[in-house]
């Protein structure tokens, strides 16, 4: 639904704080009733009836809506705003893969990485932080896109540069938590069989695609930052070509973690 304001501000020279923060949280808080978020705020609310989340999570997107304010123009402003969603979509990518994965135990040894610099957390309070991190994300998210295709659409249209960031950041984590979780049962798993699938997936996997994956990201990232709207067909091109090349390996992996959950779980039972 747009509003009085919202015409208004489309017809400013450059948006107010006020005017991110308002039309920002308009979205957000449309999107707090859908599924998986609701659920997400529902364990937050859980954790903690004194807290408002809502509210906690405003002063968490607070600095990139500053980001976007101070920029001079509404054209810049249309830039930073790019330079937000795409940074806060690799966050969403990397706590949905988390929060997601059905192996308990597995998913613990993603979180001691995520965490390890707050070592004294326990497994119920990495659990915590991670549903706070993945709702705040997924709000942001909410929040940040509407205002985008709302106030910003004409400089450069969302799904075009985000698509393209979407399919490169989603490869991407996948593979960089698979090589962590694989790169832990290198380590401290004894167990022949264990080891010998880890270190499979490792070399013929692991170490021939994440560089190039996290390269082509970083150099797509770069070029929005840079302010570049023309030329995005050519990453696209690359990101499908570098998928497509991989697209075995990536099955392969997730089959082979599979095996190794359901050998871990049976030594649990």
């Amino acid at each position: 639904m747009i509003f009085w304001k919202d015409i208004i501000a489309r017809l400013k020279r450059r948006l107010s704080y006020e005017d991110l923060r308002r039309i920002s949280n308009e979205f957000a808080k449309s999107g707090r009733e859908i599924e998986p978020l609701s659920t997400a705020l529902s364990k937050l609310a859980k954790m903690d009836f004194s807290k408002d989340w809502f509210w906690q999570w405003e002063l968490n997107v607070s600095p990139s809506l500053r980001k976007i304010s101070d920029a001079k123009s509404r054209e810049t402003q249309a830039l930073q705003c790019r330079v937000e969603i795409i940074q806060n979509q690799e966050a969403i990518e990397y706590n949905d893969f988390l929060i997601t994965f059905k192996d308990s135990e597995v998913r613990d040894i993603l979180l001691s990485h995520k965490y390890s610099d707050v070592p004294n957390l326990t497994e119920q309070e990495r659990w915590g932080t991670l549903i706070m991190h993945y709702a705040f994300s997924m709000l942001t998210g909410m929040g940040l896109s509407g205002l985008y295709e709302q106030q910003f659409e004409k400089y450069l249209p969302y799904e075009e540069f985000t698509k393209p960031h979407i399919v490169v950041c989603r490869a991407y984590t996948k593979i960089l938590c698979y090589t962590l979780i694989f790169t832990e049962f290198l380590i401290w798993n004894e167990d022949p069989e264990v080891k010998s699938i880890a270190s499979t997936y490792k070399h013929k996997i692991s170490d021939k695609i994440l560089h190039r994956l996290h390269e082509a990201k970083e150099d797509y990232e770069a070029w929005i930052q840079a302010g570049h709207v023309e030329g995005i067909d050519t990453y696209r091109a690359r990101f499908l070509s570098i998928i497509n090349e991989y697209s075995d390996s990536l099955e392969s992996a997730k089959k082979s973690l599979e095996t190794l959950s359901e050998k871990l779980g049976q030594r649990r039972t």
